[in-house]
């Protein structure tokens, strides 16, 4: 699904302006953005949760050259789907 396609679908079952559902829709991206930089979790009811975690610094092997190479830690999020959002998907 597109940012454009998930707009109209949001515009289509609420009513309101394609505009107005975009400016929501980035609201709501932005501050989830900054509730995960400053390392708050997200939990989205009968969906999920997403955990800002730190990936520690390790070594890497490059085949090409046979040399390691340190990749730096790094923030990444983690997704834990809800018991709801499981079920769905169970065949």
């Amino acid at each position: 699904m597109t940012n454009k396609q998930l707009i109209d679908s949001i515009r289509q079952k609420t009513g309101f302006s394609a505009r107005k559902v975009e400016y929501m829709l980035k609201a709501y991206v932005r501050t989830f953005d900054s509730f995960l930089d400053e390392g708050f979790s997200v939990t989205m009811n009968k969906f999920g949760t997403f955990e800002p975690t730190q990936k520690a610094e390790r070594k890497v092997y490059n085949p090409r050259t046979g040399q390691y190479k340190t990749v730096p830690t790094k923030m990444t999020v983690k997704f834990k789907p809800s018991t709801t959002l499981k079920n769905t998907f169970k065949g």
